[in-house]
């Protein structure tokens, strides 16, 4: 959805450097006619014309979830509290006090407060505090909190030690409902057990993958950004390795602000698909990812990798003085860090990363992970280990009022929370007028994967899943010599969960 401040931006420009005429504009393709008493007026704009991607209004999420909240069962909890627990490396979208989210959820909150007379209380813990007061509260019984609100990766380890209750036992959570996100809870489901919730109120873009290009360091070296095939839909690896191989040899055309081994599993979701899927019968999951895309995408990050830069020596001045002359001395810049100095042409990163760009005095562009084929339906991009996942504690006390709680969050976050980031990265952040409608092609489809998820707490999964892709990646045997190899022991974890 493309939002009314992107317009705005556009057209506010367009008026300071013109005194007349008419302005018509379409996405990516402004029109004038009329006359001007400006003749020598030079305005860079975009020439692409997408007919796939037509500009919409932004609707108003608040108003909406205003609408929508009205609509849930009513109940009155008569003032009871209802407490989550957040681990604070998940971000601030449960922040109502501080960072660019408090007063969505400061609104959002009230929402739900006032539809069921509750009081919602965040408490904020860092991942390994939270983690072990779980832990202590349920082993002596007593009451911590009612959710937990944990990162993406941890969520086995909760699984595992049995800290968390069934969200479909809970009274008109209402799973099925639309704001929850679908397939990512289809992944977070094992049998008949669904051990957290995603949805509306969990959307932390900042925790999305993208790749960060150097406009300023491409136009030295005459590489031209191709925006409409982008919007198009045509940016695939093949056009994102051909662009990085015409890089001179002494440059770096591509760095990663994350080691090898993550980054390979990062860019498998490039390709829209996760490890594991629901079977036949729809009661279990089972293996999805012996693919033709994840051969394809196998050696395409094999090239990738024989272009990554690790790190480079740069000369730079020291503090040392020399009477008039200039004192450089050398360092070494490694991962992401070449690229914040404006030697790379590419970084892999999140979005995150963009606030750290503010001050970089280059200019840059956020693109979406590229396609396998671009007759692919989306662009889609991996999620980072430490996105918000929303749990319920076993040792909560609420069981009969916390699943009418669990679904108004959601209902109340509808199309808004997120638009935050795109305000702040619009008055604060980006260096050019495509980067909002770049944010939108990375969140069309954030993949939410059950091997990831759990993987850390048990080897089986993750042997025969994305170690296996890792494995085909790095080394000289297929993908499918990997599977095979660890296929027993996987079908034994899979047959656990029925």
């Amino acid at each position: 959805m493309k939002k009314k401040s992107l317009l705005a931006f556009i057209l506010i420009s367009l008026v300071l450097f013109s005194s007349c005429g008419i302005i018509t504009i379409n996405r990516g393709t402004v029109q004038t006619s009329g006359e001007s008493d400006t003749t020598d007026t030079d305005i860079s704009l975009p020439t692409y014309v997408s007919k796939d991607y037509p500009t919409e209004t932004e609707t108003d999420g608040m108003e909406i979830s205003k609408d929508k909240i009205a609509l849930l069962p009513d109940a009155d909890l008569d003032g009871k509290s209802v407490f989550f627990a957040v681990a604070e490396e998940t971000g601030n979208i449960f922040n109502e006090e501080a960072g660019i989210y408090a007063q969505s959820v400061l609104y959002r909150n009230q929402l739900v407060n006032e539809k069921y007379k509750t009081k919602l209380i965040t408490l904020k813990k860092s991942a390994s505090v939270l983690f072990d007061e779980v832990k202590s509260a349920d082993k002596s019984g007593d009451y911590f909190a009612d959710f937990a609100v944990i990162q993406y990766a941890k969520i086995g380890s909760y699984y595992a030690g049995g800290y968390l209750r069934n969200l479909k036992s809970l009274s008109y959570a209402e799973l099925s409902d639309d704001c929850y996100n679908q397939s990512a809870m289809e992944q977070l489901t094992l049998g008949g057990y669904t051990v957290g919730a995603v949805g509306y109120a969990t959307e932390q873009i900042e925790h999305y993958s993208c790749l960060y290009f150097n406009k300023t360091l491409a136009e030295k070296h005459d590489i031209l950004l191709d925006y409409e095939s982008i919007y198009s839909g045509d940016f695939t690896w093949d056009v994102f390795l051909e662009m990085l191989k015409r890089i001179p040899e002494k440059t770096a055309s591509f760095v990663s602000e994350i080691d090898n081994d993550e980054l390979i599993a990062a860019s498998f979701f490039s390709s829209g698909q996760t490890y594991l899927s629901s079977d036949n019968d729809g009661e279990g999951l089972g293996l999805s990812c012996s693919t033709e895309a994840s051969a394809s995408l196998i050696a395409s990050l094999k090239e990738l990798l024989a272009l990554k830069t690790d790190s480079i020596k740069k000369e730079v001045p020291s503090d040392a003085e020399s009477g008039t002359e200039t004192v450089t001395q050398e360092i070494t810049l490694s991962g992401a860090d070449v690229f914040l100095e404006g030697e790379a042409l590419f970084c892999f990163g999140s979005l995150g990363t963009m606030n750290i760009l503010e001050n970089c005095g280059f200019k840059w562009e956020a693109l979406p992970l590229p396609k396998i084929n671009a007759s692919d339906k989306s662009y889609s991009t991996s999620v980072s280990s430490d996105a918000p996942i929303i749990t319920a504690l076993a040792s909560g006390e609420n069981i009969d009022t916390i699943g009418y709680v669990l679904r108004a969050l959601n209902v109340a976050s509808f199309g808004y929370l997120k638009y935050d980031f795109y305000r702040n990265a619009e008055k604060n952040l980006i260096t050019g007028v495509n980067t909002l409608d770049m944010i939108d092609f990375i969140c069309e489809n954030p993949i939410y994967d059950h091997a990831s998820m759990f993987g850390g707490s048990y080897k089986a999964l993750r042997e025969g899943t994305y170690m296996a892709f890792i494995s085909a990646a790095e080394g000289s045997r297929s993908f499918e010599y990997y599977l095979s190899k660890n296929a027993s022991a996987l079908n034994k974890y899979l047959a656990s969960l029925r």
